[in-house]
C-alpha cells in the first residue's frame, strides 16, 4: 500500500521502503533535527534533502504535486503498537 508521506503521519514503527529501492526505512522524528529516516539494513539515518543524494525517490502522481508516496511493508516486529 502506497501512502503520502507529506499529509498521513506513519505509525511508530512502520517500516516503508521509496520508489526506487527496496531498503527498509522507519522514520524518526525529533526536535533537534526534524525528521530523520533510518535506513534499517545500513543503520544510517538520512534527513530529507539527503534522500535525493542517495538516490531514494518518493512515489508521485501527476495531478498532485505535493503527494510524497512511500511503499509500506509492515512494523517492526519489537515495536508495540
Amino acid at each position: 500500500m502506497i501512502v503520502d508521506w507529506n499529509r498521513k503521519k506513519l505509525d511508530h514503527g512502520q517500516v516503508f521502503h521509496f520508489k526506487n529501492s527496496l531498503r527498509p526505512f522507519i522514520e524518526i522524528c525529533n526536535t533537534s533535527d526534524g525528521t530523520l529516516f533510518l535506513d534499517v539494513d545500513k543503520m544510517i539515518a538520512y534527513d530529507f534533502d539527503e534522500l535525493e543524494y542517495e538516490g531514494l525517490d518518493f512515489y508521485r502522481k501527476e495531478e498532485d504535486d505535493d503527494f510524497l508516496g512511500v511503499e509500506i511493508d509492515g512494523y517492526v516486529a519489537w515495536i508495540d503498537n
